[in-house]
């Protein structure tokens, strides 16, 4: 019988829906600090994902032991796309500085961190508009 972090990273919704339903919390974390939401993110496991950001206690930006958050863990637009849309926070920086893009980055991703680095430049576009409009 998997435990609850390898179910999440198998992708079997029962089994975690079995496992919280047992008692475990949305944000149980393993040793290392790793979450469900770490686990579906990292494989890009859609259904698992949407079952945990549906849940009340569901913390988008929880931190592991190296301070990544599961939008740093995550391999694939979509997924980035939906915890964005959830509150993830795409500049969170972890224990080593580096944000989500640099992570994807460093991991090969290139799509991915261009997408998360878009983002970047959106906001400062945006602050220095609000900044001309406060002139």
């Amino acid at each position: 019988m998997s435990n609850l972090w390898t179910a999440a990273s198998d992708g079997d919704l029962d089994r975690v829906s079995q496992l919280f339903d047992a008692g475990h919390a949305t944000n149980d974390a393993d040793e290392m600090g790793y979450t469900c939401l770490h686990a579906a993110s990292s494989y890009g496991h859609r259904d698992l994902i949407e079952f945990l950001l549906a849940r009340p206690d569901v913390d988008v930006n929880v931190r592991d032991a190296d301070g990544d958050t599961p939008l740093h863990v995550c391999e694939d637009i979509l997924t980035a796309k939906r915890l964005l849309e959830a509150g993830a926070e795409h500049a969170a920086l972890n224990s080593l500085g580096f944000t989500p893009a640099n992570v994807a980055r460093e991991e090969g991703h290139a799509f991915l961190a261009d997408f998360l680095d878009s983002l970047q430049s959106e906001v400062e576009i945006s602050d220095e508009r609000d900044t001309k409009r406060r002139r």
